[in-house]
Parts: C-alpha cells; sequence; structure tokens
C-alpha cells in the first residue's frame, strides 16, 4: 500500500512539475526574442563565501586560475545580477512575470574560483548545479529540478539535494554528507584511497535499490564506523541509492 501510494505520488508531482516548467518556459506560446543577455566578468576582489539563486538557468562553479563569472542567456529579462561586498559574492536573478507566451528561456551560469571558500550555496529553481574541483568548509548544492553533481571537490560539511533530478557525488572528500533526491538516483563514489570502513552509513529507499561497497540489499542499508566521526547519509523516496 506504502508503495503505490508513493508511485502514485511520484506521478503526481512529476505531471505538477512538467506542467509549471512548460508555463515556465513558455512551451504553451510562441517564441519571443528578447534579445540576449550575457557578459564575462573578472572579479577582482576576492570572495570567501558564493551563493546563488537562480529561478531557472543551469549553473557550474570549477577550479580556475583567476575569478571570473560568466552568463549567457536567451533573454535579457532573466540575466543573472551579482553583487560583491564583505567577501561574499553573490549571483542572483530578476524575478520576472511567467506567462503562457513567455520566451523559452535557455541560461548558462559559470563561476571559476582559484581558492579555497569558507561556504558555497549553489541552488537554482529549475535547472542542473554542477560544482568541480572546489574547497569549501560548508558546501550546499540543491535544485528544484535539475541534477546535482559534485566532482573532485573537498567539504567538511557536504550536501547535495534535489527534489527531482538525480544527485552524484564523486572523487570528493567530506566529514559529513548528506545527500537527496525525491525522484531521482542519488550515487556517491569514495576517492580511492578512503575506506568504507571509516565511515558510519545509511542508505534509505522507499521505491527503488540499495547498492553499498559492491552488494545489494533491498530499500536500507546501514553501517557503524571502525574508528573516526565521518558520517554518510543518502536518501531518495523513488529510485535507487548507491554507494562504491
Amino acid at each position: 500500500m506504502k508503495k503505490t501510494f508513493l508511485v502514485i505520488l511520484c506521478a503526481v508531482t512529476v505531471v505538477c512539475i512538467v506542467l509549471g516548467s512548460c508555463i515556465h518556459f513558455g512551451v504553451f506560446g510562441k517564441t519571443v526574442k528578447k534579445g540576449e543577455g550575457s557578459y564575462e566578468q573578472i572579479l577582482n576582489e576576492s570572495f570567501s563565501t558564493l551563493e546563488t539563486d537562480l529561478s531557472v538557468g543551469n549553473i557550474t562553479v570549477k577550479r580556475g586560475n583567476t575569478a571570473v563569472l560568466s552568463v549567457e542567456c536567451s533573454d535579457s529579462r532573466f540575466t543573472p545580477e551579482y553583487s560583491l561586498s564583505g567577501g561574499m559574492l553573490r549571483i542572483t536573478q530578476p524575478k520576472v512575470r511567467q506567462t503562457f507566451t513567455s520566451t523559452g528561456v535557455k541560461c548558462n551560469v559559470e563561476v571559476t574560483v582559484p581558492y579555497e571558500l569558507v561556504k558555497i550555496k549553489v541552488f537554482s529553481d529549475v535547472g542542473n548545479c554542477g560544482v568541480e574541483e572546489i574547497s569549501s568548509v560548508e558546501f550546499s548544492v540543491s535544485s528544484d529540478v535539475g541534477n546535482c553533481i559534485v566532482e573532485d571537490s573537498k567539504a567538511t560539511k557536504l550536501t547535495v539535494e534535489s527534489d527531482t533530478g538525480n544527485v552524484k557525488i564523486r572523487n570528493t572528500l567530506f566529514d559529513t554528507c548528506d545527500a537527496k533526491s525525491d525522484v531521482g538516483n542519488v550515487t556517491i563514489e569514495l576517492p580511492s584511497e578512503e575506506k568504507a570502513e571509516d565511515y558510519t552509513v545509511t542508505l534509505l529507499t522507499d521505491v527503488g535499490n540499495v547498492h553499498a561497497f559492491g552488494s545489494s540489499y533491498k530499500r536500507n542499508f546501514s553501517q557503524g564506523a571502525v574508528s573516526g566521526s565521518k558520517r554518510i547519509h543518502a536518501e531518495s523516496d523513488v529510485g535507487n541509492v548507491r554507494l562504491d
């Protein structure tokens, strides 16, 4: 009964998201060209905190030789804005009222960072979020509708979440990790030098399979750490959960 209810809930959620996304992207109306809103900005002032809050668009944060913000947006009304003050870089998007005749929006934001951060918080309402080769104490990546991927990075506290989309964490060091998807798969691939017994682990799924360190389990897996305080909690309501 619980499984049937979750499947129905998943289907209703997906239909609502698809309908909302169609309205958001203007699928029902003809495309109206509003001009492009693209730019590239070298960030001369250093920052230790990076926060993004996009309503629609993909965002990538990666290691680079210079701090640079690059934006490509097909509709200038949605062009992300930024502020850099007090050691914080904040990237946001103008609030635009959506209608059935709104243009289909394609927006991509890329930030390169040449140094370690204290806090990174990446969020897109509708869009994929990716972080590569970034080191930060607090580390949060999330999307309501989109995939979230963290690769080759380092964090003290790592949180990666998607309401509807896959979550993947690969070759990343952390002390604690919380990974969750409501509808989607969750995959964590530890660096090769890490030992499974050093982690307290909890893996859960309501509808899906669980794989942990080469073995398969039915809906859940847990273990205590032999030594140390490293922790992994990964779950999906509807999807597979995998830890290698």
